[in-house]
């Protein structure tokens, strides 16, 4: 059995609050200075694993890959289900009988429209993360003009 491992990023609270609560922005530190916290836990934003953020963020690509590619097996296998019913149906066969019989094509293609617009999400956040935090190489002085 494989074991699954821990996730990287865990958010302790998902609070937000309001400009005009100032009560709620003040916490003390050991030092006695007060800060701000963040939106993203309690940590601010300089303290954030970026690699775990990527490894979460390629985790939930992969997540998404498979549910897209689920949701459009079952579409092509609704499909061929009509396709085939469609065909082989009696002339007699009423409305009703059909539309219990056939799977419901239309909501299974919003579906599949829902997982790839996440999966593109995904993989837009994906490569945002990629670029974050990497260090640029100088330009080479002699090709500048």
């Amino acid at each position: 059995r494989r074991r699954r491992r821990r996730r990287p990023c865990r958010v302790k609270s998902t609070t937000t609050f309001s400009e005009n609560d100032e009560d709620a922005f003040q916490s003390k530190t050991p030092n006695n200075t007060t800060k701000r916290p963040t939106t993203f836990g309690e940590k601010p934003i300089e303290d954030w694993s970026l690699s775990g953020l990527r490894v979460e963020a390629q985790r939930q690509e992969q997540k998404a890959m498979k549910k897209v590619s689920q949701a459009t097996t079952k579409l092509r296998k609704g499909k061929e289900k009509m396709e085939a019913l469609l065909l082989l149906c009696d002339r007699n066969a009423s409305v009703e009988d059909l539309e219990q019989k056939c799977p419901d094509v239309d909501v299974l293609e919003t579906d599949v429209k829902e997982k790839k617009t996440r999966l593109e999400d995904v993989r837009r956040l994906t490569a945002l993360l990629g670029e974050v935090g990497k260090k640029v190489k100088p330009e080479d002085p002699r090709w500048i003009e």
